[in-house]
């Protein structure tokens, strides 16, 4: 029997995400061979690839150990949990470390559409306590629920840590454009009649795209002036970040293409392509194909209906 001081010592406060592999629960009960399994196996690698799990290298073991961070993968689902006792914390800010872990979250979502793998989820704020046999958690409860809510293919934040974090006094510290309560680092959907918050990941992934210079780029800006040498570097930014948005056009056409015989799925796809043009508007005067028409390539289902 486990006494008080040792479930207090196992005990943590942190985020609790719950994420689902879309599509993947009809692909696990459909499985009839070992090559299907596989197949399945291959695709679930992919998110575990992108969300850093079951990494054996030293630094990232390092990253584990310092954080304390959770995580593991359930079939078709991803688990993780980020405790905000720990050594980073106590080097940083708390918003900001959140923040960050946030965006991380963000940036492994991306990496995943771009590979086919589209997922919805939850996060929450709470407790967990975790020995070798349990792991209770109220964040995950509310992790799990909020991803049944959400309907599409984004991640939910709970209103616990909306409200924590819009709260927080270490705002003051961010300008406007840097504030992730100003800045659409999060956005909101009403579903049912009740409003639930999710991260903005196309944005902040497009965001975080930057260019790559080749050796001979790199001495042509050498010899313009710096308004003509920024000039140019915001053009490569806009046109990586283009090029980016038309790869993740692709992922969304290629999903949606595959599920025309599932209305629950096109749904999803219809929403999600709606949402990928709100972001890739500004970018049609790089390429215009960057917006997704209305109907997919070989078909005659109106995509965004």
């Amino acid at each position: 029997m486990a006494t008080i001081s040792s479930i207090r010592k196992q005990t943590k406060a942190g985020l609790a995400g719950f994420i689902d592999l879309l599509g993947f629960s009809q692909r696990v009960r459909s499985v009839n061979t070992f090559k299907e399994l596989l197949e399945v196996r291959e695709q679930i690698a992919i998110a575990q690839d992108h969300f850093d799990i079951g990494k054996t290298d030293e630094l990232y073991k390092e990253y584990l150990n310092v954080t304390g961070q959770i995580d593991f993968v359930l079939s078709d689902s991803i688990f993780t949990f980020i405790p905000l006792q720990s050594e980073v914390i106590s080097y940083s800010d708390e918003l900001d470390t959140v923040m960050a872990d946030l965006e991380k979250i963000a940036l492994s979502q991306a990496s995943c559409v771009l590979n086919g793998v589209f997922i919805r989820g939850g996060i929450s704020l709470g407790w967990f306590y975790s020995d070798r046999k349990n792991f209770i958690s109220d964040a995950l409860v509310d992790a799990v629920n909020l991803e049944k809510e959400i309907c599409y293919p984004v991640i939910a934040v709970s209103k616990s840590i909306m409200n924590k974090y819009r709260n927080s006094p270490q705002r003051k510290y961010y300008s406007e454009s840097a504030d992730p309560f100003n800045n659409d680092f999060f956005l909101n959907l009403t579903i049912s009649g009740k409003s639930i918050s999710y991260i903005n990941y196309l944005k902040l992934a497009v965001e975080a795209v930057s260019p790559v210079f080749t050796k001979e780029e790199r001495q042509k800006r050498r010899k313009m002036s710096p308004e003509k040498s920024q000039k140019y570097e915001n053009q490569k930014y806009w046109e990586a970040q283009t090029e980016f948005l038309l790869q993740h056009k692709k992922a969304i056409e290629s999903g949606a293409h595959l599920a025309l015989g599932n209305r629950r799925a096109r749904s999803k796809y219809r929403w999600l392509a709606r949402y990928h043009n709100s972001i890739a508007l500004p970018f049609q005067k790089i390429d215009p194909k960057v917006v997704i028409g209305r109907k997919l390539t070989g078909s005659n289902y109106l995509l965004t209906q």
